[in-house]
């Protein structure tokens, strides 16, 4: 309610998530804001023009990321606008990689595909990795095709290189004819971190993990269990009549 209060005043409201289109559930779908930027800033979809921008790795990244996580054993979970899953053919390591591909397989339907084959398509990825030693290994040969953002417990999240948030938000501001210093951004974790510090206010949820992500904020809200975003709209005079 406090959202449709704030664009019936005038302001925009964008959902930026780090999940792809395919992973975003229907509670923030039924939010009707006036877009979505997703997979880290990979696609940008508004409500009343459909797709204006949409970064698909290409074939020598998904090789790339591919030949590096089979050879080191490492868990891959690929994600692109209309699926997401894990490489079917190595056997996954982790724990936390097998109880994931669990809850996609019941709650999305998680894709087994083939990333060999022509035609595959992959937006961003996530790895998960048990030895830190592997992982700085993997992230340094990926890293002049991706960015990595470390989620903390061995997960690492994999952005095409020059693509986040904060470039997802750039893009709508200048489709908008918007001043950076006008945006609010609310943010949680690590992968919001260029954000908040690109836009113009930076408010940070209570919730937040890691801690030190509240020293970027103007504003530390409420946690978001705890009505944080509509305490935090109010506050910032979003809803006022």
């Amino acid at each position: 309610e406090s959202i449709q209060i704030a664009r019936q005043n005038g302001n925009k409201m964008y959902l930026c998530s780090g999940r792809c289109r395919c992973h975003i559930g229907k509670p923030f779908l039924d939010l009707h804001m006036d877009g979505m930027i997703c997979g880290c800033g990979t696609q940008i979809i508004l409500t009343d023009q459909g797709e204006i921008f949409h970064r698909v790795l290409n074939e020598k990244e998904i090789g790339a990321l591919r030949d590096a996580g089979r050879q080191a054993g490492i868990d891959i979970l690929y994600e692109s606008a209309d699926r997401i899953g894990f490489d079917p053919y190595p056997p996954l390591q982790s724990s936390r990689s097998m109880k994931l591909a669990e809850v996609l397989n019941k709650d999305f339907g998680c894709f087994l595909s083939d990333p060999e084959k022509n035609g595959f398509a992959c937006d961003k990825a996530c790895v998960f990795v048990k030895e830190r030693d592997k992982a700085m290994q993997l992230l340094d040969h990926l890293s002049m095709y991706m960015t990595a953002i470390d989620r903390g417990e061995g997960l690492y999240e994999l952005v095409p290189k020059g693509i986040s948030k904060a470039t997802g938000i750039r893009t709508v501001l200048e489709h908008d004819h918007l001043p950076v210093r006008d945006a609010y951004a609310f943010g949680d974790s690590n992968n919001d971190a260029e954000m908040l510090q690109f836009v113009g206010h930076a408010i940070v949820m209570g919730n937040a993990n890691p801690e030190q992500l509240k020293q970027l904020a103007e504003y530390v809200a409420p946690k978001a269990s705890e009505n944080g975003i509509s305490i935090a709209l109010s506050h910032l005079g979003f809803t006022d009549s």
